[in-house]
């Protein structure tokens, strides 16, 4: 049995439904069948460019997710210096082979640090040398949480005037901030003619059959396949912060569609890469199931800016296409 990246278990057809509050939508499905429109519909009807006032609020999301991200990297400089700064106080040593252990404790003494928490006993001592230093970085550090408190505050805000967001709000795991952060990393979504042009900009696109994260550590494209592939690390990680784990949890709770997506695919993965890890079965259903709702909220968004070849346009949001079956059906 041959496992791709980009389908779910062939046959498995569309994950347990549910009916949220509020408007009903199609039921999700796994990346091997559209949900929401019928090929036909997408096929015959296209996006038409986003309204000025929609395209403020783009450019809007865009800039706040590139300050929301500019933040972060401050942030992440500060922590990894008084990290590089507590490991050097515990003797670490490029050649010492126990300096995987020192790096754990340096990260360990530098987070309860942070947090306001109790050291453990046997870092008291380190902690006690470092106090000055912690509590110049502690200071440093939080006019830039405010800072991003304030940015994510606004993106949160901007996020319930986007189109789907009726949609995005139904799914368990999908909050807010994680909508913004999507549109801040990809535009209007509307404008990807097909659901592949959406997961190639966010990195989640396979490339001769593996995952781009698995190219980058493992090695073996060519320059020219990276510059085809569009890949950014950095939005990689975004979405896998923002939107695959939020969502991965919260549908565990709630015994949710998506999470049905992620088990069938983990099934399919133990069963065809018995010689996977844990950690790499994990991933490769994360990434079905976040591929799968990015395809689905990429559907709802184009129920609200869609025209007919007449040039008829079709916004209604709440209005289902014909043949287009909605939960309990």
């Amino acid at each position: 049995m041959i496992l791709t990246d980009t389908h779910e278990i062939p046959g498995s057809g569309g994950a347990s439904v549910y009916a949220p509050k509020g408007p009903r939508f199609p039921a999700p499905r796994s990346p091997e069948g559209e949900a929401g429109l019928p090929s036909s519909v997408d096929k015959t009807i296209e996006a038409e460019p986003a309204s000025p006032a929609l395209q403020a609020l783009l450019d809007q999301l865009a800039e706040l997710q590139l300050r929301r991200k500019f933040y972060i990297s401050l942030t992440n400089k500060q922590v990894n210096a008084i990290r590089a700064l507590t490991r050097r106080a515990l003797g670490w040593r490029a050649d010492d082979e126990g300096r995987e252990k020192i790096n754990a404790r340096a990260a360990r003494i530098v987070a309860s640090a942070l947090a306001g928490k109790t050291q453990k006993p046997e870092d008291e001592p380190a902690f006690a040398a470092l106090a000055a230093d912690l509590a110049v970085c502690a200071a440093v550090l939080q006019p830039l949480a405010e800072a991003r408190a304030e940015v994510e505050k606004d993106m949160r805000r901007a996020a319930r005037k986007l189109p789907a967001y009726d949609f995005a709000k139904s799914v368990h795991g999908l909050g807010d901030l994680g909508l913004a952060v999507l549109v801040g990393e990809a535009g209007d979504l509307a404008s990807y003619p097909k659901k592949g042009h959406l997961w190639k900009r966010l990195g989640l696109a396979p490339m001769h059959g593996q995952a781009l994260s698995t190219w980058r550590r493992t090695g073996g494209l060519s320059a020219d396949d990276w510059k085809s592939a569009g890949y950014s690390p950095r939005r990689r990680a975004e979405v896998y912060a923002v939107i695959s784990e939020p969502l991965f949890r919260a549908q565990s709770v709630a015994d949710g569609p998506y999470r049905a997506i992620y088990d069938r695919r983990r099934a399919a993965a133990e069963a065809a890469h018995p010689d996977w890890s844990k950690l790499h079965s994990h991933m490769d259903a994360l990434r079905v199931m976040t591929k799968s709702l990015l395809r689905d909220l990429r559907n709802e968004w184009r129920r609200a800016s869609m025209v007919a070849p007449d040039g008829q346009g079709l916004r209604a949001l709440r209005i289902p296409f014909p043949n287009c079956e909605e939960p309990g059906a």
